[in-house]
């Protein structure tokens, strides 16, 4: 739809993403679902699928840390996906259809296939989060398990300034905001852990506009 017809991807994800959740919900309700659990879930995956934790791998680290190899992963991702963007001549058409759809065509580039490209990428690696997510911490999908990740990535994005290794940092960052807020509220007696959801608004504003007025 944003290569035919020029809308804006955010809206046009957003939408279809709610026709995503809706047919899953669905195959998992009726296809999926153990009979008789109360938890829209499916059964456990089993253990050959399974991501290994990377503690078993390095000496020390606890077993109750929930980080598997899609971690490692990730960041060979970022790694990639930079080498991708500025060291090839098909990242290069990439970023100036980002930076100028209209001088990119001018100069040979053709927007609507960056585009197909752009979109094609970046939906691989969201597939490959929830990936590591079902595979390499639950084992198996549950309803609603990345409610708000699309918008966080937004803000992850927005943060780390579209480069990729700005994004790793950007993520470890919110992912630490993110994993606080569970112990906010059993911790304190106070604070609530929506003081974590104003912070990540108020970085967010502050970097968006920090963007602006350095543009000019």
């Amino acid at each position: 739809m944003k290569a035919k017809f020029g809308s804006h991807e955010v809206i046009n994800t957003i939408m279809l993403n709610f026709i995503g959740i809706a047919l899953v919900s669905y195959f998992t309700q009726y296809y999926l679902k153990i009979p008789g659990d109360p938890i829209l879930q499916t059964a456990e995956i089993g253990s050959g699928a399974h991501i290994p934790r990377i503690s078993q791998y390095i000496p020390g680290m606890p077993d109750f840390v929930p980080l598997s190899v899609a971690f490692l992963i990730a960041i060979l991702m970022c790694v990639l996906v930079y080498i991708f963007l500025w060291k090839t001549k098909w990242g290069y058409e990439l970023r100036a259809v980002g930076e100028n759809p209209s001088a990119a065509e001018y100069g040979g580039i053709s927007a609507k296939k960056q585009i197909i490209i752009a979109m094609t990428i970046s939906g691989g690696l969201a597939g490959m989060v929830a990936i590591g997510e079902v595979l390499g911490y639950r084992y198996r999908y549950y309803d609603g398990f990345s409610d708000g990740w699309g918008f966080l990535g937004i803000a992850v994005a927005l943060l780390g300034r579209n480069h990729p290794l700005g994004i790793f940092v950007a993520a470890i960052f919110f992912a630490v905001l993110k994993r606080g807020e569970i112990f906010v509220d059993i911790e304190t007696k106070y604070v609530s852990k929506d003081l974590v959801e104003v912070l990540q608004a108020i970085i967010i504003i502050f970097v968006a506009s920090l963007q602006k007025f350095t543009r000019k």
